[in-house]
């Protein structure tokens, strides 16, 4: 149940995350407001998508990669779909996966990211795309 599921994130934070926070080289900053959230994802070399479940959509990842930032993503969910493989990011297996593509990071271009977000991710060019779904689902119907 939900409750569980929080007291479980909590207790997992403060014994495994918190004791890492050393407020120099890692910060943990909370909740932060869209304006932030866009300045930091423009300033950072990366945002690391760790997840383990099934993300439907993974907006954060198209944030990012609109603010010029790759993504190093755990092979779940959307994030196939997503993110290009050595073009807007990397798509890992683990941990030590992770850690090898952060040193690589450079190669990956933050124009090419923006320029991925332009083109396959729009208002109108999703609208496009679900339309075209609809009416396929649709013409199956008949």
């Amino acid at each position: 149940d939900r409750i569980r599921w929080l007291e479980f994130r909590r207790v997992l934070f403060r014994s495994r995350v918190k004791p890492l926070i050393d407020g120099r080289q890692i910060k943990f900053l909370g909740e932060v407001s869209n304006q932030a959230r866009s300045v930091y994802l423009r300033q950072a070399k990366a945002l690391l998508f760790p997840i383990r479940w099934r993300e439907p959509f993974g907006l954060t990842m198209i944030e990012a990669m609109a603010c010029g930032t790759p993504v190093i993503a755990f092979k779940e969910g959307s994030v196939p779909e997503v993110v290009k493989q050595g073009k807007t990011g990397y798509i890992v297996a683990g941990i030590r996966q992770m850690a090898a593509a952060v040193k690589k990071i450079d190669k990956i271009s933050r124009e090419r990211c923006r320029a991925e977000v332009e083109k396959r991710f729009t208002i109108q060019t999703m609208a496009q795309a679900y339309e075209r779904v609809y009416y396929k689902v649709l013409s199956k119907k008949s």
